[in-house]
């Protein structure tokens, strides 16, 4: 089954047929100091670039206790230091925050200012620190005094929260998790944990049997295989 480019989009703020052209929507969510989150942004990115279909994509940063003690775990650290923990914490709401804040100034700035800061985690073992924070800001191209205020503001607060009910309405609670949206042949989205390439580009496509994927979901069990797909 092939997609179908020309079938319209229901607008339901303006409550209106829209385009003409079938617009893919897929949501990343990712850790946005995670390494391996890094790597899969990075398989979505050059998918996009690649790709026939017509896609939108959104990294949507997450954070919530399970992650926080799954990031611990993988780290070694000592998931009962509540020292270590409320640091973690911290930290990653920061840099959601700063995430935010770059969005705030365009979608390519804000993507190239995440990826910046995780490909210095991984590539220099940096610490996430306001130097570095200074520096990427600079070297991808943002208005530092915007910047400053904006990682500070209730705007960027509240599309955090924003954020973090999205992944709640999706299921969402492991990272990198992708879902996506408008699939031509499914009346509902698909989300799978991590960013299996292969399964990206049939689904996207278009190029796979609806009642493959439905016989493949498992609606009860939060501990499912990799490679399971969850239909939302």
């Amino acid at each position: 089954m092939k997609s179908n480019p020309t079938r319209s989009i229901y607008d339901f703020k303006s409550n209106q047929l829209i385009g003409g052209i079938l617009l893919l929507e897929i949501y990343l969510f990712v850790n946005p100091l995670g390494t391996k989150c890094f790597k899969s942004e990075q398989k979505v990115l050059n998918y996009i670039d690649n790709s026939s279909e017509k896609v939108s994509c959104q990294f949507v940063p997450i954070l919530n206790m399970q992650m926080i003690s799954d990031i611990m775990v993988e780290k070694n650290l000592d998931t009962h230091n509540l020292t270590l923990r409320n640091e973690l914490v911290t930290s990653l709401y920061q840099a959601t925050l700063d995430y935010k804040a770059a969005l705030f100034q365009g979608k390519k700035l804000g993507r190239a200012f995440l990826m910046a800061i995780q490909e210095s985690l991984v590539k220099d073992d940096a610490c996430y620190s306001e130097a570095l924070i200074q520096r990427v800001v600079k070297d991808v191209g943002l208005n530092f005094e915007m910047f400053t205020e904006d990682r500070r503001s209730d705007l960027a607060k509240k599309s955090f929260k924003n954020d973090q009910k999205i992944a709640n309405d999706m299921n969402v609670t492991e990272h990198p998790t992708i879902v996506i949206n408008n699939i031509d042949g499914l009346d509902c989205g698909i989300s799978f944990p991590d960013v299996d390439l292969l399964n990206l580009s049939k689904i996207c496509a278009g190029d796979f049997n609806c009642q493959e994927v439905l016989q493949q979901t498992d609606f009860t069990t939060a501990n499912n295989p990799q490679n399971q797909l969850y239909v939302l």
